[in-house]
């Protein structure tokens, strides 16, 4: 028997899931798994450049924090600034707004979903560069500090 390793993006209710690897079963078992499991997921293969949200911070600094919303050519690669965040859960300090979103994730091609990862950064402070910074691995659920950085969160 032989594994096939690919990397998939699984679309469950509007949430997006990232899977390194998937086995898939054959025959009759494949079968009963596929009797006893709801049909809410769609699997779609897709090819995430790995990045970390230091690499994501670099690689936005060089390109100067755009403002606007839109995909860029960085690279070779497609990455994605989403424009002014507008902090409605008020999870961030107001003292840096406004914040602009940035994805972590840059794709070879342009992808249908681009993920739950990004960076948000404050307002530019008096050297120009964001006066905070902070990663969220799950659409804005939560905020983590990236590295030594100064987090909006505090």
């Amino acid at each position: 028997m032989s594994t096939r390793v690919t990397k998939f993006r699984i679309v469950s209710l509007g949430c997006v899931l990232a899977a390194s690897a998937a086995l898939i079963p054959s025959g009759a078992a494949f079968a009963a798994q596929a009797r006893s499991t709801p049909s809410v997921s769609v699997a779609t293969p897709v090819t995430v450049l790995a990045s970390t949200p230091e690499d994501a911070v670099t690689r936005w600094r060089r390109q100067g924090w755009p403002q606007s919303q839109g995909w860029r050519k960085i690279g070779g690669v497609y990455c994605y600034a989403g424009g002014e965040f507008s902090n409605n859960e008020q999870l961030l300090k107001a003292k840096y707004a406004p914040f602009h979103e940035y994805d972590v994730q840059c794709y070879p091609t342009i992808p249908g979903n681009r993920g739950l990862e990004r960076i948000v950064v404050g307002a530019p402070d008096k050297s120009g560069q964001p006066s905070c910074y902070s990663y969220t691995p799950d659409h804005y659920h939560t905020f983590r500090q990236i590295g030594a950085l100064k987090d909006c969160t505090k």
